[in-house]
């Protein structure tokens, strides 16, 4: 496993990874760490996000797979998931590479009249690259959290 620590004060830090062709970030503040999900045990009956529960040191946590929040279609064979807390509880997004935890500075807000998922909350203009900053708190709708407790509940 890969450790990451958190400066919750360095709100500049991102933690930028890729999904499908798209680039994202999310603030460092808000990982716990990258893992690598091993052996994930599918849950019936779930949302077709879920993709199953995995071991951690701490216990089962949920794998979600952004690509298909994203609507991007296909899955790939990543391993690869930020771990951070979703209203209390662990949860693992399953992204396709990371490059690691860059600095920036200058974050525009999405561009008026241009309608973007409440999940993105800001933009990077990085050598020419478009990069979407991402709030997993704001992924999954009240309703939506209340169906992930309850599915994770059931799993352990």
């Amino acid at each position: 496993m890969l450790l990451l620590k958190t400066w919750s004060r360095l709100t500049d830090q991102f933690l930028r990874f890729h999904v499908n062709q798209g680039i994202f970030a999310v603030s460092i503040a808000k990982v716990d760490k990258v893992i690598r999900t091993r052996q994930i045990k599918k849950i019936k009956k779930s949302p077709r996000y879920v993709v199953g529960t995995t071991k951690i040191e701490a216990g089962k946590i949920l794998v979600i797979n952004l690509r298909r929040i994203f609507n991007f279609g296909d899955d790939s064979e990543s391993t690869l998931a930020i771990m951070a807390d979703l209203n209390g509880k662990k949860v693992a997004f399953q992204v396709d590479k990371i490059d690691g935890v860059f600095r920036y500075q200058e974050i525009s807000k999405p561009p008026p009249g241009v309608k973007t998922p409440r999940f993105y909350t800001g933009i990077i203009v990085d050598n020419e690259q478009i990069i979407q900053i991402v709030e997993f708190s704001k992924i999954f709708a009240k309703k939506e959290q209340t169906v992930l407790s309850r599915i994770l509940k059931e799993a352990e």
